[in-house]
């Protein structure tokens, strides 16, 4: 029993490398095959993450906006407060539809930690370069 416990664990982890080295060398050679799949993946998952996102304790919050053809599409996000407001990263830039979609309309809605919140005048900001995380 301790045996196969064992081989099940190290294939688990070889199978976890093969993934981590071809996912390295697809994004270094540009492949657009690893992008995609990560964005398919994406969608695979993001009914699960939403299923918690903007609940007190939940690992992301929810935007909700007005879109062409739908009138409150949700996306689960990674939003930090500030301040002003919110900052939330766009891993897949500020061209994305949703994006243009928030900024034309001049609002939406992030559930975050349990509370709603509108939120108006949203802009793009640009990252400052002399930040490491």
């Amino acid at each position: 029993m301790g045996r196969r416990i064992v081989a099940l664990l190290g294939g688990f982890v070889v199978v976890i490398a093969v993934l981590g080295v071809v996912s390295a060398v697809g994004m270094r050679a540009r492949s657009p095959l690893v992008p995609n799949a990560v964005r398919k993946s994406g969608r695979l998952t993001k009914g699960l993450v939403l299923k918690s996102s903007g609940t007190p304790g939940g690992m992301a919050s929810v935007v909700r906006h007005v879109g062409r053809r739908a009138v409150a599409p949700t996306k689960p996000v990674q939003a930090v407060v500030t301040d002003d407001g919110f900052v939330i990263a766009l891993p897949s830039g500020p061209t994305t539809d949703r994006v243009r979609n928030i900024v034309t309309h001049g609002s939406a809605t992030i559930v975050h930690e349990g509370a709603t919140v509108e939120v108006g005048e949203p802009e793009v900001v640009a990252w400052p370069r002399w930040h490491r995380c």
